[in-house]
């Protein structure tokens, strides 16, 4: 199977045979597989919230942000499928790119990466156009297998390392170009902890050959106390959960509460835990931020979910960051979008509009 150029091709909306799908998705869960529920990240990243299918304007932010390498990390928030036009794109490219990139790019969970969810609003649809049923199961099996959370150490502000800008000494092509043998994964959802910590050695960034800064090699002894730190998620906060070490004790694999408050949760002007309107997962108050914050030595929580009209709203003191990744949604809403881009002890958002060819006009798909 030949990555770039399957990459090439879904830059000219040419999909993949169902031979290099096949590979492509089973290699994505191995991959994905070694990943605990919240990943442990250090150095300068991208965040991107909802895309929901909206494909092109995806090639447009890679090409105004830079594409996915070595040197240019991204986190995903969730949400890549369903309402748009071209949902089986993004989630094919965006698994490319973690095959190619699998220490730089990072796929986060959302509400839409579920089968009783995608079944119902075009992704199901879409992919039985595309491809067929049998790929269609394929693709919510690699949806389970995505981490839930980010938990990012921002490099120190004017360091003066080339890492805080992820510049590499060593090339990881090498690896990253190479697939796992296996291509059958047994899971046991019988066991609650399959996904815990203590059996996974997690996908954290491999920054040994990292030239920066201790935070950028994410050295076990660095102090990272006073760092800047970022918690990425794609819905919100659960009060099952003070702490963030104990997102990774249960089961992502099963469909139950636990996950769900993570990817359905909501902020709220009103104090506490209210019940959502959504029917699953919680509104959180300004308050359950700051208790949050302060347990886990939060700087910002990032998280998707909701369409913002100006594309990036920051609620809560500068606590809560709530960005939209999908410009002029569902080809009718006139919003703006927007990404973070933590960098420097900090962050800073890129607000971007709607490409000129949002729907792929004279592109055959």
């Amino acid at each position: 199977m030949d990555l770039d150029k399957i990459l090439e091709n879904l830059k000219k909306c040419i999909l993949p045979t169902e031979n290099d799908l096949f590979l492509i998705l089973k290699s994505l869960n191995i991959l994905h597989y070694d990943e605990p529920n919240t990943l442990e990240l250090s150095g300068s990243f991208t965040l991107v919230g909802d895309l929901h299918g909206q494909y092109f304007d995806l090639l447009n932010l890679f090409d105004l942000n830079g594409w996915p390498s070595e040197s240019r990390k991204y986190v995903f928030l969730g949400d890549y499928v369903d309402r748009g036009a071209h949902s089986v794109e993004i989630f094919i490219l965006l698994s490319v790119i973690k095959l190619k990139y699998s220490d730089s790019v990072f796929l986060l969970r959302g509400n839409h990466e579920t089968e009783n969810l995608n079944s119902v609003y075009g992704f199901k649809k879409e992919v039985l156009n595309k491809y067929n049923l049998v790929f269609y199961k394929l693709f919510c099996e690699s949806m389970q297998f995505m981490a839930i959370c980010a938990l990012i150490t921002v490099c120190d502000k004017n360091c003066g390392c080339t890492g805080c800008e992820g510049i590499l000494n060593e090339s990881y092509s090498e690896k990253n170009n190479s697939f796992p043998k296996n291509n059958n994964i047994l899971i046991d959802e019988s066991s609650e902890d399959i996904f815990a910590a203590k059996n996974l050695p997690g996908k954290s960034m491999n920054t040994k050959n990292l030239n920066g800064c201790d935070i950028c090699k994410g050295l076990s002894n660095s102090n990272t106390e006073n760092k800047f730190k970022v918690f990425a998620v794609h819905g919100g906060l659960s009060p099952k959960y003070d702490q963030i070490n104990q997102i990774n004790k249960f089961n992502r694999m099963l469909n139950h509460s636990n996950l769900h408050d993570l990817l359905w949760s909501d902020p709220s002007e009103e104090p506490g835990y209210k019940k959502n309107t959504r029917g699953a997962g919680y509104l959180f108050g300004e308050d359950i931020v700051n208790k949050f914050c302060k347990n886990n030595n939060i700087s910002l929580i990032v998280r998707s979910h909701q369409l913002v009209q100006d594309g990036f709203e920051l609620k809560f003191d500068g606590k809560l960051a709530n960005i939209w990744s999908a410009p002029n949604y569902c080809y009718m809403c006139g919003n703006l979008a927007s990404v973070i881009v933590l960098k420097n002890g900090g962050f800073e958002e890129i607000i971007y509009d709607k490409c000129d060819n949002q729907l792929g006009n004279n592109i055959i798909c």
